[in-house]
């Protein structure tokens, strides 16, 4: 009976024993499915993260390409625009030569007509002495 007794505690002991076992057993079970859940959801941020890096690095990736494309066309701007001035230079240039031009030869003109004018004044002069002389030649030859 003393065998019996010591056998039944015995078991009884290596029931709690395995029960304690089973417990932590499925304790460390439902830890594991947690660390998986866990270790899941971390994988799930994770590629998460990653489709907005990706998202991120595409539009950093469209904007540097389109800042590229608008130098670009503000260089092409920039030539057209100091072109369109070195002509308007030129251009100026060209109106300028020809306004200078046309002064000179005004003043050229001019300065033919005051010649013009003061041969034709010295002519009147020596015309109206000759007058003078010939009505005074005239006049002494009525009066001889």
């Amino acid at each position: 009976a003393q065998a019996k007794a010591d056998a039944d505690a015995r078991e009884a002991a290596l029931r709690d024993e395995l029960a304690k076992l089973r417990s932590e057993l499925d304790g460390m079970r439902r830890a594991r499915d947690d660390g998986r859940g866990q270790l899941d959801g971390a994988h799930s941020e994770i590629a998460s993260l990653k489709s907005k890096l990706q998202a991120q690095t595409t539009l950093l990736e469209n904007t540097r390409q389109q800042s590229a494309t608008a130098a670009a066309h503000f260089k092409e701007l920039a030539a057209e625009r100091d072109a369109l001035m070195e002509q308007q230079k030129a251009s100026f240039g060209v109106k300028e030569r020809a306004h200078h031009a046309k002064v000179a030869e005004l003043q050229s003109e001019l300065d033919a007509q005051r010649t013009t004018l003061r041969k034709l004044q010295a002519d009147s002069q020596a015309d109206k002495k000759s007058v003078e002389e010939s009505q005074s030649a005239r006049i002494q030859a009525d009066g001889q």
